[in-house]
């Protein structure tokens, strides 16, 4: 499976969360390689955007948020030792599809669990997939 390249992650981040949607996580392990379908997104706009933990600045925890786009951020659920890897090089990549499986049944709405900038409709989901949280 083909990797994204790095222009797709060079857009607005609302922009490239809702076309994450239907694209493909896979990361090549000793065991193997495992990968599945992306079915939720949330976006955050770094230092434009109060809820996110970039907003006052680098830290040590936010500093993989000023790389350059395509680098994974711990919120991915996978574990820290990921924190801050390339998605265009690695074990880790996201894949493009040839088509778009979920187009049709993607929603948006508020991000979830936090307390300000809630007006910005991020959050992109399958509609009744029964992996969206």
């Amino acid at each position: 499976m083909a990797r994204l390249p790095r222009a797709f992650f060079e857009r607005p981040s609302p922009v490239v969360a809702r076309e994450l949607i239907g694209k493909v996580l896979v990361h090549r392990t000793p065991h193997g390689v495992r990968s599945g379908r992306i079915v939720e997104v949330e976006a955050y706009r770094g230092r434009h955007d109060p809820a996110s933990h970039a907003y006052r600045g680098p830290t040590p925890r936010s500093a993989v948020m000023f790389a350059r786009p395509g680098c994974v951020a711990q919120a991915l659920a996978l574990d820290l030792r990921h924190d801050g890897i390339d998605l265009l090089r690695g074990e880790v990549w996201v894949a493009g599809t040839a088509r778009a499986p979920y187009a049709a049944r993607t929603l948006r709405g508020p991000r979830i669990g936090i307390r300000v900038a809630v007006e910005r409709r991020w959050r992109f989901w399958v509609a009744g997939h029964p992996c969206v949280s």
